[in-house]
This record gives structure tokens, C-alpha cells and sequence, in this order.
């Protein structure tokens, strides 16, 4: 398993291991009625599945301050990753606007004031701070399209294609069945059909994919200079 790189990981991997801990105590209790351990059960992987959303946010945020702190040109970002941070900054609703109104004249005379304040002139030469807003957007809960659609603005083109390699498995078909569960228990009232033993190892797969996504991108973020 790859150590972790980020106060994130760290994080994640701290609060894993008291779930563990948590299911291996719980699973020794025998006086539990069945019907309120799945109920126990199913809380720890909803727990499992926050932390884990907790963890992409937290270490893509502590990634851009590492790359921001460096003040690398425009120019050398990765691709993906200089495309998004101007997408974002671009004000779409001048287009949304006329797409609605049909309105030219309108239209030109805001992309003109936009113009006017500089906004399309980018300057290869120059650094723009990222935040953790650009990257993540409105896609912070992290199921797999989210996921793909979130490190490619990293430049990472696909994080499962990474992950997959790094660890010789299907990750992505791990990530389902993890949430899967989560969703089964929160959304359609179902009581996890798991044991103690499989919820532990739920818990070292996900501790594991979250070390090796640490590792991917930070392996990414240091050749970003």
C-alpha cells in the first residue's frame, strides 16, 4: 500500500481505521440483534463513503495550494488543467443570454465590457491562482463519472485508467459496489447484505484506493513546475 502524501490521506486513513475498529468490536457483540446491527452496519458505510467524499475535496484543495505556491506560468500548466481554469473564469451568461434573446446587439456590447476588463486576455507569461471551486465545481460527490470529469481538469485524462494500472484491479467496479451499498441502505431503505468481514474488507479496499489516488496525483503535481 503507498504511503500517503497528503494531510487528506492521512486523514482518511485515520478515520478508516476506526471504522474497522469500530465494525471488529461490534461484530464481537452477540447480544445485538440482527435487525439493529445492519442498521450499525449501514451507518458505517454511509461514514465511509463521507469520508471519503471529505477526502477528494480536502486533498485537491491542499494539491492546488501546493501548485499555486509555486506561480507557475499559464503557458505550463497541463492542458486540462489551463483550459478549465479559463472556462471558469469566462461569463457564460452573456452566451446563455443571447442563445435565449437572440438579442446580437446585446450580446456584443457585454462581451465587449468583458473585453474592456480584460477578462479573455490571457497571458501565457502570467500566473492564476486556482481554487478548489474551479476543480471540483458542482461535482463534489464523488461517484466515478464525477470523479473522471474532476482530476481530468487536474490533467489526469483518466483517474481510473491510473488507478487501475497502480493497483492491478478494476477500481472503478469497486467504487460502485462500494456505493452501491451506501445508496441501497440511504436511498431504498435496504439493510446491507454484508457481514462484519466483508464490511472490513470494504474498509482496506477503500483505504487502499484513497493511497493510491493520493499517489497519482501527487505524482502529477510534481511535475507541474
Amino acid at each position: 500500500m503507498r504511503r500517503p502524501k497528503t494531510t487528506a490521506a492521512v486523514e482518511f486513513k485515520r478515520n478508516a481505521h476506526a471504522l474497522r475498529e469500530a465494525v471488529s468490536h461490534y461484530g464481537r457483540n452477540r447480544a445485538v440483534f440482527r435487525p439493529v446491527k445492519d442498521l450499525y452496519l449501514g451507518g458505517v458505510i454511509s461514514k465511509l463513503y463521507a469520508e471519503f467524499e471529505n477526502y477528494v475535496s480536502d486533498s485537491i484543495a491542499e494539491n492546488l495550494a501546493t501548485i499555486n505556491s509555486r506561480h507557475i506560468e499559464l503557458a505550463k500548466l497541463p492542458r486540462e488543467f489551463r483550459s478549465s481554469l479559463i472556462h471558469c473564469r469566462i461569463n457564460h451568461d452573456h452566451f446563455r443570454n443571447y442563445y435565449a434573446s437572440q438579442n446580437e446587439e446585446r450580446f456584443l456590447e457585454n462581451i465587449d465590457s468583458q473585453f474592456d476588463q480584460k477578462i479573455f486576455s490571457w497571458n501565457g507569461s502570467m500566473h492564476y491562482s486556482v481554487t478548489n471551486r474551479e476543480i471540483v465545481r458542482t461535482q463534489g460527490y464523488p461517484s466515478e463519472d464525477n470523479l473522471v470529469a474532476v482530476y481530468k481538469r487536474l490533467g489526469i485524462r483518466n483517474i481510473f485508467s491510473e488507478l487501475n494500472r497502480e493497483l492491478s484491479r478494476d477500481t472503478a467496479a469497486l467504487l460502485r459496489s462500494v456505493n452501491s451499498v451506501r445508496c441501497g441502505f440511504v436511498h431504498d431503505a435496504q439493510n446491507p447484505e454484508m457481514g462484519v468481514g466483508d464490511f472490513k474488507r470494504t474498509i482496506n479496499d477503500m483505504i487502499v484506493l484513497v493511497m493510491a489516488i493520493d499517489h497519482v496525483v501527487s505524482s502529477l503535481v510534481v511535475r507541474i513546475r
